[in-house]
């Protein structure tokens, strides 16, 4: 998948990174944003459309991390399900 090696969330440059695990310790994640390092982890080898989504629920946790708001995983999950379902049935991603 295509995707830009660094994002900008509010103001701040996040490098996304390719990697064999997320988080150490735990191979079931398959993406985290580590907000001190500036960094969005995706884990390698995952298919296009759910590389995608999972770039989308990070990029959505920094943003609710600079709108100050809790970073509840049920509701980053919901939007970014919905998010994403209207940016693929619209053709805006490619």
């Amino acid at each position: 998948m295509y995707h830009p090696e660094i994002i900008k969330i509010g103001g701040i440059d996040y490098r996304i990174k390719l990697v064999n695990e997320c988080d150490e310790g735990d191979s079931n994640i398959d993406g985290k944003i580590i907000f001190p390092k500036q960094e969005i982890r995706i884990k390698k080898g995952l298919k296009k459309q759910y590389e995608e989504s999972i770039l989308l629920h990070e990029i959505i946790h920094g943003i609710f991390e600079f709108c100050g708001w809790e970073q509840d995983e049920e509701n980053v999950t919901r939007l970014s399900n919905a998010l994403y379902q209207v940016l693929e049935d619209n053709a805006l991603f490619k």
